[in-house]
C-alpha cells in the first residue's frame, strides 16, 4: 500500500533571538545562523553581532516559530 496525503501539515522553523551587550544591538536568525557550545551542565549558543562583530552569547532556546507551508 501506497501512503497518501489526505491534508499536508505545516513545517515549524524555530526563529531565534538574541542582544549584544557591546553595542545592544538585537536581532533575529536561524539555526544555521550559530554555533551550538556546551560547559559541563548547560548548553548555549554563540553568534557574531551583525552589527559590531562582537561574539554574543546566548540561550539556544528558540524566541518563536515561523510556520511554512
Amino acid at each position: 500500500m501506497a501512503i497518501k496525503i489526505i491534508k499536508p501539515g505545516r513545517k515549524k522553523i524555530p526563529i531565534y533571538g538574541a542582544k549584544c551587550g557591546y553595542c545592544e544591538c538585537e536581532f533575529e536568525f536561524n539555526k544555521e545562523d550559530f554555533k551550538v557550545r556546551c560547559d559541563l551542565d548547560y548548553q548555549f549558543g554563540q553568534i557574531e553581532c551583525p552589527h559590531c562583530t562582537s561574539t554574543v552569547t546566548f540561550s539556544n532556546r528558540p524566541k518563536r516559530y515561523s510556520i511554512v507551508k
